[in-house]
């Protein structure tokens, strides 16, 4: 899906500006240590987070169904 946008992104008149912008950033989180604490995220209860089906469900309602078809 990434991809398909980028490739969308290019043919935008404003596509210098915007790979400049991304470009920027990804080496600003290149250079900064992780923001997040990923020993402290796995202690995080997650139980009340969406169920799988649930978020399947979401994704056939917007219609991202490869997104749905992903979570099974």
């Amino acid at each position: 899906m990434a991809s398909r946008m980028l490739n969308q992104l290019r043919e935008h008149r404003h596509w210098p500006s915007i790979q400049t912008a991304l470009t920027n950033i990804a080496e600003h989180l290149d250079a900064q240590p992780a923001p997040i604490n990923y020993q402290r995220r796995r202690r995080i209860d997650s139980t009340h987070l969406l169920t799988d089906d649930e978020w399947a469900d979401i994704a056939r309602q917007l219609g991202t169904v490869a997104a749905a078809r992903q979570i099974h």
